[in-house]
């Protein structure tokens, strides 16, 4: 957090840090709920006990990736699958 004027290479003096996943901050990613009512398609989607890092291998996150790309079946069902 800046308390003064951005300047490019100047390392901000006190860092606070707040509620979030470690990567987004919990403030940051709730104006995305501003953006409900326009013009253009979005899914907003929160996920508990998931970090930012995490996403990649949860099988709630994989699922909703799956249904938005039009992936049959979802991906935990593909992930259950014995090995070849």
């Amino acid at each position: 957090m800046f308390d003064g004027e951005l300047t490019v290479g100047v390392q901000p003096s006190t860092i606070l840090y707040g509620n979030g996943d470690g990567t987004v901050n919990q403030a940051s990613s709730a104006v995305c709920h501003q953006w409900q009512g326009m013009t253009h398609s979005f899914r907003l989607r929160q996920y508990e006990s998931v970090n930012h890092g995490q996403m990649i291998n949860d099988e709630r996150v994989l699922d909703d990736v799956a249904l938005i790309v039009g992936a049959t079946p979802p991906v935990s069902v593909l992930s259950r699958r014995p090995q070849q």
